[in-house]
């Protein structure tokens, strides 16, 4: 019974997980060996057993050996995986960065292009609101002929009223005159 316990607490060693177990299987490899070239005893059948044992530990031994090998590697291409991945991640986000900067660049034009659009609207609704030059050049001229008509107007008025003096003055006094006996005929 005893015996079985041995094994079985041997085995719960090689079956050890964490990786401490490969010295473990190490160290156990050695005492069977030891234990197997000092045996002094002719039984085929026990040094066949030792020997089967011997071979089933260092079987594991080999596969716990590709094992942890074959996990480094696959450990390793995927570290490989993740840099190249990094670095493509990286590399993109330059790229973001660089279309997020131009994108910056064309919004900033795009609102001094609105802002002079609408300046221009509102300039060119002020125009809208006066008349044309070739309107106004004709209303200026037809201004100036009216006033050089009544500048000509005020002078012959000038020169009518100037000449005729005491026409003016006649009649005025009769104006006086007759107000004055309306005056007198309404009181």
């Amino acid at each position: 019974m005893q015996l079985l316990h041995d094994e079985i607490v041997k085995r719960k060693l090689l079956v050890d997980g964490d990786g401490g177990g490969d010295d473990k299987r190490l160290v156990l490899l050695q005492k069977y060996v030891i234990d197997w070239c000092n045996e002094t005893s002719d039984n085929e059948t026990e040094s066949g057993m030792k020997y089967q044992k011997l071979l089933s530990l260092l079987c594991n031994i080999e596969y716990q050996a590709e094992k942890t090998w074959l996990v480094r590697e696959m450990a390793t291409r995927e570290q490989n995986r993740y840099e190249k991945l990094h670095q493509e991640i990286g590399e993109q986000i330059e790229v973001a960065k660089t279309h997020i900067e131009e994108c910056n660049l064309e919004l900033i034009k795009a609102k001094q292009i609105r802002k002079n659009k609408q300046e221009y609207d509102v300039w060119a609704k002020n125009v809208m609101e006066h008349p044309d030059r070739e309107q106004t050049t004709r209303e200026l001229e037809r201004e100036n002929e009216r006033r050089k008509d009544m500048a000509q107007t005020q002078a012959a008025l000038e020169l009518k009223f100037y000449s005729q003096p005491y026409k003016i003055c006649k009649k005025n006094w009769k104006m006086n005159l007759w107000t004055k006996k309306m005056v007198k005929t309404l009181s």
